[in-house]
């Protein structure tokens, strides 16, 4: 038997599948994150408010999209439409990212 899943449905899912991940949030200068764990050391997902950009760390990206069975492009556009929910800001653009970004200096929320 065949399903179809729309994708709103599908964004739905993803949306609920990452606020169940209870990420923390934090501040650097002039951006926010977003870590696993306060006691995580890089940060999964930065948000620089002034360019409404994203970044999103690769194994966050891989995660979604084998979780999911997604294409890297939706799951990258999902998980910047969750930041999009999170912090109530556009986000324009996102990028994934394969460099990991200390977060030790940063305040955690």
């Amino acid at each position: 038997m065949k399903y179809h899943i729309t994708k709103s449905k599908i964004n739905k899912v993803v949306l609920r599948y990452l606020d169940d991940k209870n990420f923390v949030m934090g501040n650097g200068k002039n951006y926010v994150f977003f870590v696993n764990s306060e006691d995580d050391k890089y940060a999964q997902i930065i948000y620089i408010p002034f360019y409404e950009k994203c970044y999103l760390h690769f194994e966050l990206v891989d995660e979604i999209s084998s979780f999911f069975d997604l294409d890297s492009f939706y799951s990258k556009q999902y998980i910047s439409d969750w930041v999009e929910k999170t912090l109530g800001s556009d986000v324009r653009t996102y990028h994934e990212s394969g460099v990991n970004i200390p977060v030790s200096d940063m305040k955690i929320k």
